[in-house]
């Protein structure tokens, strides 16, 4: 019956995540918290997002921002280690009581219009949507929103933003996989 939950949780923000771009990890992990512990819903959903911005990537291949890509993961990829070491070392009832913060969060960030800039966010704010992104995205793959709010202050298409997305969350995705491999988070049950 788990499994048959996971199974339909993962078609579902799949679907969420080919027409927006994002989403898929906050869907998933918010779902599978509930039927598995954090750290068991963390590993599933890595591998779920994979799947699903590898697929978009393929798609959107030729709109990649490989500019916009690397400042991100400059500090991302930095921010996802540090990401796996909150979830490996912090109760697992803490973390629920995270996910349901940044949950409440992003939807009232949503509820107020989503990023408003009068402007185009420079470097340094591209370094720290990329070190906030890859913490969310280690410790809960909820990595979207500081990249999505960054992504869609520049002045590049849409089809630009969403394959830019795919990049960064896949680059953080393997990462994230690996380190939680080498932290005993993903063992071969999962």
């Amino acid at each position: 019956v788990l499994m048959l939950v996971a199974a339909i949780v993962f078609f579902v923000s799949s679907a969420i995540a080919g027409f927006l771009g994002f989403g898929n990890g906050i869907v998933c992990i918010s779902v599978l918290a509930l039927t598995h512990g954090v750290t068991e819903a963390a590993g599933l959903t890595n591998f779920a997002s994979l799947t699903s911005c590898t697929t978009l990537l393929y798609i959107l291949r030729r709109h990649v921002d490989w500019k916009s890509a690397g400042l991100l993961l400059t500090t991302g990829l930095v921010g996802v280690l540090v990401g796996v070491q909150v979830l490996a070392n912090v109760d697992g009832s803490l973390m629920k009581g995270g996910l349901g913060v940044i949950v409440i969060g992003i939807c009232l960030f949503n509820l107020r219009g989503g990023p408003r800039t009068s402007g185009e966010l420079g470097t340094p704010w591209a370094l720290f949507a990329g070190f906030s992104a890859g913490a969310l995205q280690g410790a809960l793959n909820t990595g979207g929103p500081p990249i999505v709010a960054y992504l869609y202050s520049r002045p590049i298409t849409p089809e630009a933003a969403k394959a830019t997305t795919q990049v960064v969350f896949i680059a953080m995705g393997l990462l994230r996989l690996a380190s939680s491999v080498d932290e005993g988070l993903i063992d071969a049950e999962l």
